[in-house]
């Protein structure tokens, strides 16, 4: 009864755009995927960049770069300068709220005559346009890096494996054979998110079992909610500030470490975590690719089975000791989006362009290469513009070299 009454109030906040929204979780539950060839398993072309996992697809003749997010409920574009070129149909007004703090993004819903994922084919789809002006996603328009979002109403028929060091990424109609040193954990659908159960050691005297959102989407290793730290009186050691956006805006929070968690008979110690403000302590509790991309991990929707297969070199964080998140643009340089108090006499402001990073022009450099950057407690030259990117020139740039130091409880243990 509770619940029938939050979401009539919702509606009366909302109006139709929030209807229309909650509708896009079933709009193509209907939806069955055709395979054009015999394979009954199907390499992709795939592309990895930092912790973020994308595919491309073709939709009505247009060559997309979609990213892969178990953590969406249903699949989406943004208006990049590709989709803009297919004169989608306008139809209902949508509000998408997701990870922020900020409202939501507003949206259209439209439909697509034919989606290719490699060899398999989704007719008559559906999905939401988020233009990028109105995304609280972005800071500006070139950040668009990538077409749309894959979600749940398709990524529900296969099963899914992720080898982000062999760059593949590989979908299946058939049920995933787990092989040798395997660890294999059942989820649970709750409508379109999947649970695992996952027991954490916070620290030394503290552990909890507490159910675990997969979200490919996330570039994170953890999300863990501060409330149920709060609540508990727990001394997480050193935290240091962070921020984050997604389509409801930015998210101020702190970075720590848990001693390890538990899934299935996989244990993992000493893993980063983001500790985010929720009301609830139950509430955004989340894995994400970072964590996942450390294995060869394959989500089967056939079983509703999550598979991790070790690598070799065991499971290590990467650790951002810069105070700075930075974003790519289609230029291929990094714009400054956040800049934590570790980072204040840098001189770099939200917007700033990087243009060098250790001698090397930005856009010969990966989101990879930073977060490896970001991880080395040396000093580091930066160089950065704040003229638009289609002004810059190498003299309107400044240098600086800046050290990211190491910090002990939060990159070094003890």
């Amino acid at each position: 009864m509770k619940k029938y009454l939050l979401v009539t109030f919702l509606v009366m906040l909302s109006g139709c755009s929030f209807v229309n929204t909650v509708g896009m979780k079933w709009v193509n539950s209907d939806l069955k995927p055709i395979w054009l060839s015999e394979q009954t398993s199907l390499p992709l072309t795939a592309h990895f960049e930092g912790e973020k996992s994308y595919v491309y697809v073709d939709i009505d003749g247009h060559h997309l770069k979609m990213l892969v997010d178990s953590g969406a409920s249903f699949s989406a574009l943004f208006d990049t300068p590709k989709v803009e070129k297919m004169t989608l149909p306008r139809q209902a007004e949508l509000l998408i709220g997701g990870w922020g703090d900020e409202e939501g993004s507003l949206a259209y819903k439209t439909q697509v005559n034919v989606f290719d994922l490699g060899s398999v084919r989704f007719k008559d789809m559906v999905l939401a346009v988020i233009p990028v002006s109105t995304s609280k996603y972005y800071l500006r328009g070139d950040e668009a890096t990538f077409d749309g979002i894959i979600g749940h109403d398709v990524m529900r028929h296969f099963a899914w494996t992720f080898d982000k060091v062999a760059k593949q990424i590989v979908l299946s109609n058939k049920a995933y054979s787990g092989q040798f040193k395997t660890h294999a954990v059942s989820f649970s659908r709750s409508f379109s998110k999947l649970n695992i159960p996952a027991r954490f050691q916070l620290t030394a005297d503290h552990t909890v079992d507490m159910p675990i959102v997969i979200d490919t989407g996330s570039r994170h290793y953890l999300k863990l909610s501060a409330k149920y730290i709060e609540q508990h009186k727990l001394d997480m050691g050193r935290l240091v500030e962070a921020a984050d956006f997604g389509l409801s805006g930015k998210t101020q929070h702190q970075r720590g470490n848990v001693k390890s968690i538990q899934i299935a008979d996989l244990t993992v110690s000493n893993v980063k975590a983001n500790f985010i403000p929720t009301e609830d302590e139950d509430e955004l509790w989340i894995i994400g690719n970072a964590f996942l991309n450390q294995f060869i991990s394959t989500l089967d929707y056939h079983t509703n089975t999550l598979y991790l297969r070790p690598r070799e070199q065991g499971f290590q964080s990467r650790y951002n000791l810069s105070g700075l998140e930075l974003r790519k643009l289609r230029s291929g340089y990094f714009v400054v989006r956040s800049v934590t108090s570790n980072a204040m006499n840098t001189g770099l402001e939200v917007g700033d362009i990087i243009t060098k990073l250790d001698n090397q022009d930005t856009p010969a450099l990966s989101m990879d290469d930073w977060l490896d950057i970001s991880n080395e407690a040396k000093a580091h030259q930066l160089c950065w513009a704040r003229s638009p990117i289609d002004q810059l020139r190498v003299n309107k740039s400044q240098c600086k070299t800046v050290t990211f130091s190491n910090i002990t409880g939060f990159n070094v243990m003890y």
